[in-house]
């Protein structure tokens, strides 16, 4: 009976040690995301890949790329209206269709521009947000 409590108990330790670790690698693995990393993971990731590197002749890259810098009114237009036909960068022409986030408010893409910039882009500076309505409502 003695062997079997020690057994148990060696068991119950165990887990309990087991359950530590699992709870201490999943706080550290996942860093906290803010609001344009997040958006960005969810709506973004699939095509232009977690690090921004885009998806060979697919998807244009980010990461290093001197249009989202130098285009940050159309990258908010690309962003709610999507892509059709050829978009010509830096890094290639690319021909795939972007789909548009048209549920994306001004504050979200706000933020998701913020996010892809402090990443890859050479622009810190995002405009104001009543700046990216009035850009989001001049969209050919």
């Amino acid at each position: 009976m003695k062997t079997d409590r020690k057994f148990l108990m060696g068991g119950l330790l165990l887990l309990a040690g087991i359950a530590s670790v699992v709870a201490i690698y999943q706080s550290t693995s996942e860093p906290e995301l803010g609001p344009g990393a997040r958006l960005y993971q969810e709506q973004c990731s699939a095509c232009h890949g977690r690090d921004g590197g885009g998806l060979r002749e697919l998807y244009p890259p980010l990461a290093g790329s001197p249009y989202l810098s130098e285009t940050t009114d159309e990258m908010a237009c690309l962003i709610r209206r999507g892509v059709r036909g050829s978009l010509v960068t830096a890094d290639g022409s690319f021909n795939q269709r972007m789909p548009a986030f048209p549920h994306l408010t001004a504050a979200d893409i706000s933020q998701l521009l913020a996010f892809m910039q402090s990443r890859w882009g050479t622009t810190k500076t995002i405009p104001p947000v009543e700046t990216l309505e009035q850009w989001l409502l001049s969209c050919p």
